[in-house]
């Protein structure tokens, strides 16, 4: 039995997260960083754990946790990002995202970066915004460009991640991670319109 510590908000990531863990038989606990107002007192939250595993890094809360994961010794730490987070990226978030990486791989942890593209699961709150989009608009705005979505499933993500805690060869690595499937973004959304029964004109 692995010791978890999940950090992060209690949204779809996270419960599909913990029900994995469950059915490995590890011990699972969930703590939000916001709760504590300094790196002593999160670090006393990690005492004793096997692993910390960061599901939800923004750029306000992530330093706090490497360092209060590197002050309790805990021997492994795994950390979720984006795809798209690198240097000059496009826009300020995964541009953090990629600034927090860099702060991971400058701590002391054993660590392990995940970079997956967009997930989806059961009660994937950006899913049900587009859906209530599609039901409710007749002209779906969206932003044209010519990229592509590989929608990846949160359950392959927490299998992947769970199954590296005692990989040793994931150690001081970084993966990206895409669903088997590419779709453009406004294929994607028609297939959605299709699945829902309707059409859609897209902006």
């Amino acid at each position: 039995m692995i010791k978890i510590v999940l950090v992060g908000q209690k949204d779809f990531v996270t419960m599909v997260f913990a029900k994995h863990a469950q059915v490995a038989e590890h011990r699972v606990a969930l703590v939000e960083p916001s709760v504590f107002k300094s790196v002593s007192q999160l670090a006393d939250q990690f005492i004793g754990h096997d692993v910390v595993i960061n599901l939800h890094p923004n750029s306000r809360g992530a330093s706090i946790v490497i360092e209060a994961a590197a002050q309790a010794s805990v021997p492994r730490y795994l950390h979720l990002s984006k795809l798209g987070a690198r240097l000059n990226a496009p826009t300020q978030m995964l541009q953090e995202l990629f600034d927090i990486e860099n702060t991971v791989k400058a701590s002391t942890l054993n660590y392990t970066i995940f970079k997956p593209s967009l997930l989806y699961g059961p009660g994937d709150p950006s899913i049900k915004r587009i859906v209530r989009m599609i039901r409710f608009l007749p002209i779906i705005p969206y932003v044209a460009t010519q990229g592509m979505l590989q929608p990846l499933d949160a359950n392959d993500l927490a299998h992947t991640m769970l199954a590296s805690i005692s990989n040793e060869d994931s150690y001081k690595k970084v993966y990206e991670m895409g669903g088997t499937e590419r779709i453009a973004i406004d294929q994607f959304l028609r297939l959605l319109a299709e699945i829902m029964g309707t059409r859609r004109v897209l902006l």
